[in-house]
């Protein structure tokens, strides 16, 4: 979610809402990653966190038929 703040006679701030993701199985290293990519859950997390820190934004896709599991794809064209 992306939102502007704005403070009369002093400056905007462009932020977005970013919701964070963690391994899946963090307590079995051989399930932390499946194909090669992270395999991760969804957290109750959230951070606001100025656009411009923003580095680099990542495409996360959910895994079918499972519930609260997700990968980083990391082949990207």
């Amino acid at each position: 979610m992306l939102f502007k703040i704005e403070i009369e006679n002093y400056a905007s701030f462009d932020l977005a809402l970013v919701q964070w993701y963690d391994f899946r199985y963090k307590n079995n290293s051989r399930r932390l990653y499946k194909y090669n990519c992270p395999l991760l859950q969804i957290t109750n997390m959230y951070n606001i966190v100025p656009v411009e820190s923003v580095i680099e934004l990542v495409q996360i896709i959910q895994r079918a038929e499972q519930e609260n599991e997700y990968f980083v794809n990391i082949y990207k064209f």
